[in-house]
C-alpha cells in the first residue's frame, strides 16, 4: 500500500512540517522537497502537488506538497471566523482584519450586499496589501418589501446592536401574516489582481420571539425551511451544512481548491 508524506510550506517557501515513512532515511523524499521549494513560482502555482516516487527498499509511495495561503477574511467578528475556520481546507491560514493591525471602520456605503462586499475586500488589498475575502450579509423579509436587506447589520442604529435589531424586527413583524424571509450572503475576493463573486441564501421564516443561545445576529428569530429550530438553536455543523454563509463558504473553497497548482 503506498504511503503519504506530508509536507507543508509556508509563503517564503520554508518547510514547516515533514514526516517519512517510518524507520526508513530517503533521499528521494528529500530531493523531491527541495526540488519543490527552489522551483520558480508562477502566480498560479499555490497549493502544491502530489508526487509518486519509488523507496529504497523498492516500494511504492507519495508525497504530497502544500504551500500554506494566507488570506484575510475581512471581519473583526470571531463568531464568524470560527464558522468559516471550520469549512477551509488545512492549507489556508486564515487572518482577521484585527490580526492585521486593521482597527478602523471600513466604509460599507454600498446600496448591494455585492457592493458592500467588494469595498470591505477591495479596501484590505489596496491599503494592507493581503489576498482578502470579505462578506455581506442580508436577512430579507418579505413582509418587509425586503427590508432589513443591505441595512441588517444596523437595522436599529449605526451601533449595530442585535438584540436592538431583533425587537426592532420582531415589532414590525407583529401583524404580519406571511412570515417568509431569507439570509443571502455574498463574498468577494480579491486575489493575485482578479475578482470574484460567490453566493449563499437560505429559506426560513421570522418566528415570533427569539429561541437559542448559540450563533449571532438574527439567528434567535429565524427558523430555516425543514427545520424546527431555529439558527440559534442548531448546533453549528447542521449551521454551516445549510446555512446562507456555509453555501457561499464552500463555492469559495471549491474556488480556491480547483486554481491551477501544477508543479513541475
Amino acid at each position: 500500500m503506498a504511503k503519504t508524506v506530508i509536507i507543508m510550506a509556508i509563503p517564503n517557501r520554508k518547510l514547516i512540517k515533514y514526516s517519512r515513512p517510518k524507520k526508513s532515511k530517503e533521499p528521494k523524499v528529500r530531493n523531491l522537497v527541495t526540488k519543490y521549494i527552489n522551483s520558480p513560482k508562477d502566480k498560479k502555482t499555490r497549493t502544491g502537488g502530489t508526487f509518486s516516487f519509488t523507496t529504497n527498499n523498492f516500494q511504492k509511495a507519495k508525497i504530497s506538497i502544500f504551500e500554506l495561503m494566507r488570506i484575510v477574511f475581512a471581519t473583526h467578528n470571531p463568531n464568524k471566523i470560527r464558522e468559516v475556520l471550520h469549512l477551509l481546507p488545512k492549507h489556508i491560514d486564515l487572518l482577521s482584519l484585527t490580526d492585521i493591525g486593521c482597527v478602523e471602520e471600513i466604509p460599507e456605503t454600498g446600496q448591494t450586499l455585492e457592493e458592500n462586499a467588494l469595498l470591505k475586500a477591495q479596501y484590505v488589498v489596496r491599503n494592507y496589501g493581503h489576498p482578502c475575502f470579505a462578506d455581506d450579509t442580508g436577512l430579507i423579509v418579505d413582509a418587509l418589501d425586503g427590508a432589513p436587506g443591505v441595512y441588517s447589520a444596523r437595522y436599529a442604529g449605526t451601533n449595530k446592536n442585535a438584540d436592538a435589531n431583533m425587537a426592532k424586527l420582531l415589532s414590525e413583524m407583529k401583524k404580519k401574516p406571511n412570515r417568509s424571509a431569507r439570509f443571502k450572503t455574498v463574498i468577494a475576493l480579491f486575489l493575485e489582481g482578479e475578482q470574484q463573486l460567490f453566493t449563499g441564501k437560505v429559506e426560513g421564516e421570522i418566528i415570533h420571539e427569539k429561541k437559542g443561545e448559540q450563533g449571532f445576529g438574527y439567528d434567535p428569530v429565524f427558523k430555516p425551511v425543514n427545520f424546527d429550530k431555529t439558527f440559534a438553536e442548531l448546533p453549528l455543523s447542521v449551521k454551516n451544512k445549510i446555512g446562507h454563509r456555509g453555501k457561499a463558504i464552500r463555492k469559495l473553497v471549491d474556488y480556491l481548491k480547483n486554481i491551477d497548482n501544477t508543479t513541475e
